[in-house]
């Protein structure tokens, strides 16, 4: 495989298919100008290599990687494990898409967790339904 010497180089696979997730990974790496050792060395991966298979999607990341990998490049944990999951399948075609898209929906960053805890509490976790009148009342809010 070809890789570029310099910081932060983009890559590519040879007859592999990059997934979002190996796409987004090599654009972050590209921005910061981290080196397949330094992440290899602050992951605690004995072998940088395997940042560079993880960056052209020639290897999966394991989903136990996520949080540290969110942590390495300054991210929440949960837009890597939305990554994730489309990674999953699109490596696996017997991975339901349908499923898959559900959890990607669901899946929510820290800073939205604490606008759902907020709406639990004031709701008492009655989970009621709202308008539309209502929802656009609360964007409006939020934006105000």
């Amino acid at each position: 495989m070809d890789t570029i010497k310099r910081r932060g180089g983009a890559r590519t696979a040879h007859g592999k298919s990059p997934t979002p997730l190996s796409e987004f990974l090599d654009s972050r790496w590209s921005s910061l100008g981290l080196t397949n050792t330094e992440a290899a060395d602050r992951l605690g991966i004995g072998a940088p290599n395997m940042i560079s298979m993880w960056r052209t999607g020639q290897t999966p990341v394991p989903l136990a990687r996520i949080a540290s990998l969110a942590a390495l490049l300054g991210l929440d944990p949960a837009e890597l494990y939305r990554l994730w999951l489309a990674q999953q399948r699109d490596r696996d075609k017997e991975v339901p898409a349908d499923f898959v898209e559900l959890l990607q929906r669901r899946t929510v960053s820290s800073n939205e967790a604490l606008m759902i805890d907020a709406l639990r509490l004031a709701t008492k976790n009655a989970d009621p339904e709202f308008s539309p009148a209502q929802i656009g009342k609360l964007v409006a809010t939020l934006q105000g």
